[in-house]
């Protein structure tokens, strides 16, 4: 067993429990619930998984002290009736065999409350009018109301403890209610519950200290801290840390460092583009204040190494990690026995925050297909195969290298095959765009895992109809991807292709006029990569929007770059003709343009690479099936998706 992380995993105590160690899986909306608030076998399999993964403490996701109103998603945890008791005693027993503790953390949206999803309820919030009321319109709490709420706080926390859990956790942060009564950006009263620090924080504490009653000494009574707003005239980091000193000595064992009002949102949830450990400095703010509350931090910390780190400088006592654990739930024992090189790293590409667009959507991450599906399989449990089977899979990008993992461990015999002379497939050229090392990351894990398997693999091989029928395989994995789609525009052959561009990432034009045709996120991406090399953009699209389907905090961050570089995006905008200096469009009221081009790129879309080759195969007598690409363009999750559904069928 590794001995690099005595910190990290030596045990720590928390109020009157002790700990295993100092990571905290953290609280993330799962939309695995019930409808009716209960939790599920799916939900507790989830759960699960980051318990034998070897965290120290397991927060849940919140649950609304309203339910059903002040929720911000159609499905989540219940915690103000009894009912929920039983359900629950089939997840904490199992949470406590593997000495873990569970924690329930309760919260109230405020005005962030999803009207559409609470019955067209009248939010509230602790002001009527206040910056952002007329995006957020709620009325103010009155302070029989505010009475009212703490005492359902003290309900839920009961509940909560009739149900074993260890502790409580007060979510204070995010821009719901309780950092809306702290902020002065949104909290305008005059009475006893606003104005001064003391007074705006009098919510949270008197809840606190109710709470401390109900749960007694026994238990861990946590809360989630907006140390800061990120907004001018908002919290600052100095009145985070005496609100953190109040709720010391109000009963907290612990807090949870997080953020408040946000510029940006990958201030609050970190994207590609924020640094690693952007938050540590909250949590040593906050430990210059507590006396013997212990502070956690979180925010992009993907390796044992940064949290040893943290831990060694006195930053913090805990490390945090939400994302971080849906990647890989068996961080915390690869980093224990020293297999840090086994971690597969969260990319940051808030593919699991995607779930909040559709509001009906779950949990879901890019490259671990098994989460959400852990009652199904997972890493270290994967169901064997009734009938062993000689699996040939044809193609070696993030769907290939899939399949062939779940279907070694699944018993098969697998043999991969791959044209090029290297694994990776397009993440290879998506790993040259800015930002995207964690891309680069993921790809060598998928590559190193099919080595730690012993994966056959073949390079520099075309996969043909008559390499298959020499092969004789008992079925066939099609993750031959895609190819680029050019529409019939007079001069498009002038264009080079996005792909081509990125596959020479390191010899890229300066100070160029370039036009790329597509504004979706392959033009838009390569658009950005190019303005860094001090070129002139031109991105013309044809839809109302640019990067449609992209994550919105990464949509948002790309086109305020591209833009603030000076580039041109135009959309509604049909290219007409393309020529040697310029392309010709045409705008959304029948005008002709032209745009001055040194060099003019194409990225109109893919469509799949070879979709006859199944059907042959197929009458051949051999079994074929398409994953990723080869079925339907789509992303990293879509990719290591099917190839989870494919190969768990077979």
């Amino acid at each position: 067993m590794s001995q690099k992380y005595k910190k990290l995993f030596s045990p720590v105590r928390v109020g009157n429990v002790v700990l295993k160690n100092r990571i905290v899986s953290g609280p993330m909306n799962t939309a695995y619930t019930n409808h009716d608030g209960t939790i599920n076998q799916r939900q507790i399999a989830y759960y699960m998984e980051r318990v034998r993964g070897g965290v120290g403490m397991l927060t849940v996701e919140a649950a609304p002290v309203e339910w059903p109103y002040g929720k911000g998603g159609r499905r989540q945890l219940k915690m103000n009736d009894p009912c929920v008791t039983p359900e629950w005693s089939d997840l904490i027993p199992s949470v406590h065999a593997y000495g873990c503790k569970i924690i329930c953390q309760l919260n109230h949206l405020g005005f962030r409350a999803n009207r559409y999803v609470n019955m067209n309820t009248e939010n509230v919030t602790a002001s009527a009018v206040h910056r952002y009321s007329e995006q957020y319109p709620a009325r103010a709490l009155t302070i029989a109301e505010i009475d009212a709420l703490i005492h359902k706080y003290e309900l839920c926390a009961g509940i909560a403890c009739e149900a074993e859990f260890y502790g409580i956790e007060i979510h204070a942060a995010h821009e719901y209610l309780f950092n809306q009564f702290l902020s002065p950006l949104t909290n305008y009263r005059t009475d006893e519950y606003g104005g001064s620090l003391e007074n705006r924080a009098r919510f949270l504490i008197r809840t606190i200290e109710a709470v401390r009653k109900v749960i007694g000494t026994k238990k861990i009574l946590s809360v989630r801290l907006p140390v800061t707003d990120w907004r001018e005239d908002g919290l600052t980091l100095e009145e985070g840390a005496k609100i953190a000193k109040m709720c010391e000595d109000a009963g907290a064992d612990m807090i949870s460092c997080s953020t408040g009002f946000s510029v940006s949102p990958d201030q609050c949830f970190e994207t590609e583009f924020s640094p690693e450990g952007q938050r540590i400095h909250f949590g040593t703010s906050v430990k210059k204040e507590v006396k013997t509350a212990k502070v956690g931090v979180a925010g992009k910390i993907r390796t044992p190494e940064m949290a040893e780190k943290i831990l060694k400088n006195g930053d913090a006592d805990l490390i945090i990690m939400a994302r971080t654990m849906l990647a890989d739930p068996n961080w915390p024992v690869k980093a224990q026995m020293g297999r840090e090189n086994e971690i597969r790293k969260c990319m940051s590409c808030l593919e699991c925050f995607k779930m909040f667009r559709p509001l009906g959507a779950n949990m879901r991450c890019a490259i671990n297909p098994f989460v959400g599906f852990e009652w199904m399989a997972s890493e270290n449990n994967v169901p064997g195969a009734s009938h062993r089977k000689n699996i040939l899979i044809i193609g070696g990008g993030i769907a290939g290298m899939q399949a062939a993992i779940i279907a070694k461990k699944r018993g098969h015999q697998v043999e991969l095959v791959e044209k090029q002379g290297y694994l990776g497939g397009q993440m290879l050229l998506a790993g040259t765009l800015p930002y995207k090392e964690g891309v680069i990351t993921a790809m060598q894990w998928f590559a190193d895992e099919v080595n730690r398997l012993e994966i056959p693999v073949s390079l520099n091989t075309e996969a043909d109809l008559e390499y298959v029928e020499m092969k004789k395989p008992d079925a066939v994995i099609l993750a031959i991807g895609s190819v680029s789609v050019r529409p019939p525009v007079k001069g498009m052959e002038l264009a080079v292709d996005a792909w081509d561009v990125l596959r020479n990432a390191k010899d890229l034009p300066e100070e160029k006029n370039i036009v790329v045709i597509g504004g979706g996120t392959v033009g838009c991406e390569t658009a950005d990569l190019l303005v860094k090399s001090k070129n002139k953009l031109t991105v013309i699209e044809m839809m109302p929007e640019l990067c449609n389907g992209q994550e919105a905090s990464h949509r948002g961050h790309l086109l305020a770059e591209l833009e603030e570089a000076g580039s041109r995006l135009l959309v509604n905008s049909a290219v007409q003709e393309v020529t040697k200096e310029s392309v010709i469009y045409k705008d959304s009221e029948g005008k002709i343009h032209e745009a001055a081009s040194d060099m003019t790129i194409v990225a109109t879309g893919q469509r799949p690479a070879n979709p006859e080759f199944a059907g042959e195969l197929m009458a051949k007598g051999i079994m074929a099936y398409t994953i990723g690409d080869a079925t339907a363009t789509g992303n990293f999750r879509l990719a290591t998706r099917s190839a989870f559904d494919i190969v768990m069928a077979i």
